[in-house]
């Protein structure tokens, strides 16, 4: 038996123990689906009637009867309430005598009112209501019975906006089909300012940090990135550091500088800000620290590395830079924290005095700069100039291809250093070096004035002569370099030049044949050619090279053959002479198998003729057989050694 009371007023309602009671009859039925359906349909007694189970029902609703099935004594199963007058007024499902499940219930005239479910005897979750018609009046969501006052948004897909008993905004949320509340959730506070972000799931909160994006409904705007202990970051994107962002707090003070996975959470290596103070460098994954690279107290910077701690000391105050080692400091051996190096750095690298230590005792002091003992920054640069000028002497071409190169390199080392790294970028801090250089030399200039006895005005304006010339050439190195290696690339690409077009022809390191086409090289003097190891053919056509005085082929082991038309290597067209001081060699060409030179061809050579070591020579056809040719007309000493061919001269 239910403990329920009926008040019986005109026009008027009263609420006793949770249940409507109302004179107006359709309004009554209404309110009555929000409260307890056990309470508003309370067992009286239980039949069978026509081999059915018949529930009679109590007060307040006495004279109904509900159609079910009993199990235990309690109602269990899909069931029917029935009105006095025997018109269906619900159809749900009870489980152990709690209404829980879909549900339909009608007004007492058998018009649909309403569709949805019931929980634990109550309505809840999705439903519609329907007015007397059958019209839809409200399509929403419902909790304990009652209406939730939620409008969806058009907005946001599949979100829903909730507003309190004053009409003010208190969340915006998404709800799975019992009301409850699942995915990312927006509260606001009593003057509708969000106040609160978080995710749910099955109506519990189960997360305070992630991604989000909310159309603000009070302010009308989109907002859109990361909420951290249930609080909305600010969040900017980093145009500087690509994937990074700034997470600004609610005074705008950056608190952080992170990498997020797709998830929102903490990834990669994030920067902890305190008061915009750095505070701490660590790896990050999957919103868990995994590995803390640096830690900040005061102006004291402690670097680590696999967990042991490798440095301790100055730093520079540079995100640019990664708050490098700068200042005085302490190098630490990785795995035994052993003291390996105290002295100066400067941005990252050994810069300054140092000493150096081993098992804890002194092993050196040096003088570093950029990250190299002085001897072997001196070492290292004589050994770049040496290998230029061996790139160089093997092939011009290349050394000025090289040099270009190198040009390049200053130009974005100067101009766009990022783009090559920070370890690439300290290990050629080239400014860095100048500027050691550029102290050092007016240290010491300073030196020697102040231990100088006369001083006087002209001595003055030399220093500052000196100082100047030092400043304009050390105070950007870069560009001062790149217009050394311009003016370099400038004067050997004209010695060159003329070299090869006066004195001896161009055959690059790389060449595999030398094809010269008649009437060309009439200027050049000599004919030498070596140490070309790709070398395999030459030809020279007729006419060419008729003020060469020597040619000297030698040490060429790829050549297989040399092709020389008529005419050239001759002062003399159509003629001879005998100029002794012109002579023909060709010696050390393992692979060479053929020889032959036109008619004419050297015909005022006098000097020597040489064929040496040339173990694969096999035809050697010098001028035309039955034609007179006058090659070598007056040569008076002939060198033939090491080498088996056929042999036709005319």
């Amino acid at each position: 038996m239910s403990n329920i009371a009926i008040g019986r007023a005109p026009a008027s309602e009263t609420n006793i123990n949770g249940v409507i009671a109302s004179t107006d009859a359709a309004h009554e039925w209404k309110r009555c689906w929000e409260y307890n359906v056990s309470e508003q349909f309370p067992m009286k007694r239980v039949s069978e009637k026509d081999g059915m189970t018949v529930v009679e029902v109590d007060q307040p609703h006495e004279g109904f009867y509900i159609r079910t099935d009993m199990l235990n004594g309690k109602m269990n199963g899909n069931s029917v309430i029935f009105s006095g007058a025997g018109i269906a007024v619900a159809y749900l499902t009870f489980v152990d005598g709690i209404a829980t499940g879909p549900c339909k219930l009608n007004d007492k005239s058998g018009m649909r009112c309403f569709e949805g479910r019931f929980e634990n005897g109550y309505r809840q979750g999705r439903g519609k209501e329907f007015d007397s018609k059958g019209n839809l009046e409200f399509d929403g969501f419902f909790e304990k019975g009652k209406r939730l006052k939620m409008d969806p948004m058009v907005e946001m897909d599949q979100y829903w906006k909730e507003y309190n008993e004053s009409g003010k905004l208190i969340s915006i949320s998404q709800r799975d089909w019992l009301g409850r509340m699942e995915g990312v959730c927006f509260f606001y506070n009593d003057n509708e300012e969000l106040c609160r972000v978080s995710e749910w799931k099955e109506g519990k909160e189960i997360s305070d940090s992630g991604y989000c994006k909310l159309f603000d409904v009070p302010r009308k705007v989109w907002c859109k990135g990361y909420f951290e202990n249930g609080k909305l970051l600010r969040n900017l994107p980093m145009s500087e550091k690509k994937g990074y962002w700034k997470v600004l707090n609610d005074e705008n003070k950056v608190v952080r500088i992170c990498g997020r996975d797709e998830n929102g959470k903490y990834e990669g290596i994030n920067y902890i800000f305190d008061n915009e103070k750095i505070t701490r460098i660590s790896v990050w994954k999957e919103g868990k620290e995994l590995n803390l690279l640096k830690q900040f107290k005061g102006q004291i910077m402690t670097e680590y590395t696999n967990g042991y701690k490798s440095y301790e000391g100055g730093y520079l105050d540079s995100f640019d830079l990664d708050y490098p080692r700068n200042g005085n400091g302490k190098e630490f051996c990785k795995d035994k924290n052993t003291l390996i190096y105290k002295g100066e750095y400067r941005n990252g690298r050994r810069h300054g005095k140092g000493v150096s230590y081993q098992r804890n005792k002194v092993k050196y002091e040096r003088n570093w700069i950029a990250g190299y003992t002085q001897q072997g920054l001196t070492i290292t640069i004589c050994a770049i100039i040496i290998l230029l000028i061996v790139v160089f002497l093997l092939d011009w071409i290349m050394g000025i291809v090289v040099s270009f190169l190198c040009c390049l390199f200053l130009l974005i080392r100067w101009k766009f250093p990022k783009s090559l790294g920070r370890k690439i970028c300290r290990a050629t801090n080239i400014q860095l070096m100048a500027d050691y250089v550029k102290e050092r030399h007016w240290n010491s200039e300073s030196t020697a004035s102040s231990n100088g006895s006369m001083k006087n005005e002209s001595n003055n304006k030399k220093t500052k002569t000196r100082r100047g010339l030092w400043a304009c050439v050390f105070g950007n190195i870069y560009l001062s370099l790149i217009f050394l290696l311009l003016f370099v690339i400038l004067c050997v690409a004209i010695v060159c030049i003329v070299y090869h077009t006066t004195v001896n022809p161009y055959v690059s390191l790389f060449q595999s044949s030398f094809t010269v086409k008649s009437f060309h090289y009439n200027r050049v003097a000599g004919f030498k050619l070596s140490t070309k190891p790709f070398l395999k053919s030459i030809q020279v056509g007729s006419d060419c090279f008729m003020s060469t005085s020597f040619v000297l082929i030698k040490s060429l082991n790829s050549l297989r053959s040399i092709s020389i038309g008529s005419n050239s290597f001759t002062g003399k067209k159509n003629g001879y002479g005998n100029d002794q001081s012109k002579y023909f060699c060709i010696s050390d060409c393992k692979l060479l198998q053929s020889v032959e030179i036109g008619e004419y061809s050297f015909s005022d050579f006098g000097g020597q003729f040489i064929l040496k070591n040339l173990p694969s020579l096999h035809s050697l056809i010098v001028g035309k057989v039955n034609s007179t040719s006058a090659n070598f007309y007056s040569v008076k000493s002939l060198t033939l050694q090491g080498i088996l061919f056929t042999f036709y001269y005319s």
